[in-house]
């Protein structure tokens, strides 16, 4: 069910009640308020008509009969039906005169023997509801008054009102209706407009924002999040675009390079030394691909699964040490030296493998940056509750725009460098999403001309 239609519902239903009650509540009222009228009314002529009935009865009339003084409400005069009923429900007295047999059966009457009673009943003889009023005289013992006017005319009145209530009931429901369906179609616009416009959001877009009404409430909050959903969600698609087409940039060329290797191999003519060499070639070619694919395969777990990557208490300071023990040989290649200084212990709950492989990334980087004789220096510090491990070179640094995008995915600070020199631009993306993976940050400093330093700042145990 639509939600217009559900408002529209609500109102009805709403507007059904509240009308519904008022018009309950106003006919009970009004019954209440004519009962209290009339019983007034019979209460006041009740001594006075015992009175004379019971000079009728005893053949002593001193004082006006009923008709001379009639009852009135509203200015309508009403006849009453009066009787004196005995113990043994007999009628000694009555008015109009004549009625021999009472008005009511014995079984009421008796209910007034001790205290007044107020009902609605026909009397005996007569058409058409009576308010009543059964009172104990106050003459003589035994003996009950009954007092009776006819209530039709009020009745009808009340019917009268209660029909035009229906009537407005279901006029009220009319009008909540149309009401219910202008006031949700109106406050549903604006949702239905950035409604239309999400359906037509092209995911192909360079950019994709929706058209937010300056409407100041919940739906103009509600356009806001959406478009800051969207603006992530293309952001996402971009990077995976992007990095889809960089993944398959950098395996065409060594799968090309391996195919051509293979190809010469296949060769007849070629010595077998040509072969070994095609063979070892074919092998480095294979072994890069693997390791570019065990980088990508790495960086999707820690995508999909974060921060529930398999931890262990560990130190980061022997980490560090390792990393830089095993790359010794590599540095002396390069003419370079690695120094690591800092605190000697520093417990971290991490996955050692990972954490070596982004240390091990960071020196790789900086021994490939720094110049011949030239020094690596990790320095591992306490900082903020955790501990920051900092591996800075000596090299020329990285222009100003490299900065923002160093720790993309495939981002290299020339895009001329060739795999060889400048690899495939996934060191600092892994080592960025090793360390969030781990509830840590990274930090790169650099400039055209000045030493590089890039930092990982891990959390400590608890």
């Amino acid at each position: 069910m639509k939600i217009r239609t559900r408002l529209t519902l609500l109102l009805v239903a709403a507007a059904s009640i509240i009308f519904g009650l008022s018009a309950f509540l106003m006919v009970q009222l009004l019954e209440r308020n004519l009962y209290t009228t009339l019983d007034n009314s019979l209460t006041n002529r009740a001594h006075s008509l015992t009175l004379t009935l019971t000079e009728i009865e005893h053949g002593v009339l001193t004082r006006p009969i009923p008709l001379d003084h009639p009852l009135t409400l509203g200015g309508t005069r009403i006849v009453p039906l009066v009787q004196l009923i005995s113990k043994d429900n007999r009628v000694v007295a009555s008015f109009p005169t004549g009625i021999t047999s009472p008005l009511l059966p014995a079984s009421t009457v008796s209910l007034a023997t001790h205290h007044d009673i107020y009902l609605n009943a026909t009397p005996k003889g007569f058409s058409g509801e009576y308010r009543f009023l059964l009172e104990p005289s106050s003459i003589e013992a035994n003996r009950t008054l009954v007092i009776g006017r006819p209530i039709g005319a009020d009745a009808q009145t009340i019917g009268r009102l209660t029909e035009f209530l229906w009537m407005g009931w279901i006029l009220i429901m009319l009008l909540a209706a149309l009401a219910g369906n202008l006031i949700s179609r109106k406050a549903l616009a604006p949702i239905e407009h950035i409604r239309l416009q999400a359906e037509a959001v092209d995911a192909e877009a360079e950019s994709i924002t929706l058209d937010i009404p300056n409407t100041g409430d919940e739906v103009e909050a509600l356009g806001k999040t959406m478009n800051a959903l969207l603006v992530r969600l293309h952001k996402v698609f971009s990077e995976q675009r992007t990095f889809l087409s960089n993944a398959a940039h950098e395996l065409r060329t060594p799968l090309g390079s391996l195919l051509l290797e293979l190809e010469l191999a296949d060769q007849e003519s070629r010595s077998k030394e040509e072969l070994l060499g095609a063979i070892k070639g074919a092998l480095t070619t294979t072994q890069a691909i693997s390791k570019l694919n065990d980088n990508l395969f790495l960086l999707a777990v820690l995508d999909e699964r974060g921060e529930y990557t398999t931890q262990e208490s560990v130190d980061l300071a022997d980490l560090a040490y390792q990393s830089a023990s095993i790359r010794e040989d590599l540095a002396q290649k390069k003419g370079a030296s690695i120094e690591v200084s800092g605190i000697s212990s520093a417990v971290i709950k991490a996955n050692p493998m990972q954490i070596m492989l982004a240390i091990g990334n960071l020196l790789d980087n900086a021994i490939r940056h720094s110049p011949p004789q030239g020094k690596v220096i990790v320095t591992i510090e306490s900082v903020n509750e955790g501990f920051r491990i900092s591996v800075s070179d000596q090299g020329e640094g990285f222009p100003p725009e490299f900065l923002p995008i160093a720790f993309d995915r495939f981002s290299r600070p020339d895009n001329a460098r060739n795999r060889k020199d400048g690899g495939a631009g996934l060191g600092l993306a892994m080592v960025k999403a090793i360390t969030e993976a781990h509830g840590g940050k990274t930090e790169i400093a650099s400039g055209n001309g000045k030493a590089t330093t890039v930092s990982i700042w891990l959390p400590g145990t608890k």
